[in-house]
């Protein structure tokens, strides 16, 4: 997104990973400057880009753990939870990550697994 030739904010999406589900794509990353923020810029941007891939003919997801997106989201008639929505990921989430081996992870031995799957995140498809 682009206000006066100056880049304002970015979203990215990729296919949905599950198997099962061949024409879904995600939102992988939603990002507003800070200067920009507060502005409704990157709920503006989802939604364009939720429908295209609407209009495209794919099913579109987004799950984010940003409070007044996710709210926005629960609102909106354009959004429809998800049946992970607000569900605590640590039983499997942890579960993966315990099994791996440590130096899988390089760099990110110190990550906070813990805290990072007991988040609750929202968790929605565009409906349009």
């Amino acid at each position: 997104g682009v206000i006066d030739d100056a880049v304002c904010c970015f979203v990215s999406s990729i296919p949905f990973p599950r198997r099962n589900l061949k024409n879904g794509w995600r939102e992988h990353r939603l990002v507003t400057l800070p200067d920009y923020q507060g502005m409704g810029l990157g709920v503006k941007i989802s939604n364009l880009i939720a429908q295209y891939h609407i209009q495209s003919k794919y099913r579109y997801f987004a799950k984010t753990a940003h409070n007044a997106l996710g709210q926005y989201r629960e609102k909106s008639s354009e959004w429809r939870a998800t049946v992970t929505n607000l569900v605590s990921r640590k039983s499997s989430y942890l579960g993966i990550h315990k099994r791996k081996s440590l130096k899988t992870y390089g760099a990110y031995n110190s990550f906070d697994w813990e805290a990072h799957a007991t988040r609750l995140c929202y968790s929605h498809e565009y409906i349009g």
